[in-house]
């Protein structure tokens, strides 16, 4: 099955793999704890009549990092033409905030990303460029509805 794609920015990472495929952030952005962030993926698929992408949050990211896909999955439809994105939930939530400069990269590791302000501790950083989902596309038949009386 081929899937037409359409780059909306020059840089976006086009997925890799096959029957499933990785997916990559588009740009960067820092995930503080108890927050909700929205990381692009800088595309838009074109998804055959009768199929659906399923996008999930990359599935070793709940155990080594407290970021959750907010809405759990994303669903993409053939009708879809708007830039494909995640919702991520930092989901550690400190009793008391300290602030500073260092952040969490996805990979583990500690990053300064110094622009001139200073983050909650604990807050994560998706780089441009970082693999960030999984998706797969799967036939769905076509259903109608039919209003019944009540019994």
């Amino acid at each position: 099955m081929n899937i037409n794609i359409q780059r909306l920015r020059p840089d976006a990472t086009l997925p890799t793999g096959s029957a499933t495929f990785d997916l990559y952030a588009a740009e960067s952005g820092v995930i503080a704890p108890g927050l909700v962030a929205k990381i692009p993926l800088g595309l838009t698929f074109e998804i055959p009549p009768g199929h659906v992408m399923i996008v999930t949050a990359r599935p070793d990211l709940a155990f080594i990092t407290p970021l959750r896909q907010a809405n759990g999955i994303c669903v993409i439809g053939p009708d879809n033409s708007e830039e494909a994105a995640l919702i991520f939930e930092h989901v550690d939530v400190p009793e008391e905030a300290e602030y500073g400069r260092e952040l969490i990269t996805l990979d583990g590791g500690v990053e300064t990303w110094d622009i001139g302000l200073e983050y909650e501790v604990g807050s994560y950083l998706v780089r441009k460029g970082d693999r960030v989902a999984s998706g797969f596309v799967i036939p769905v038949p076509a259903v109608t509805f039919t209003e019944v009386d009540a019994a």
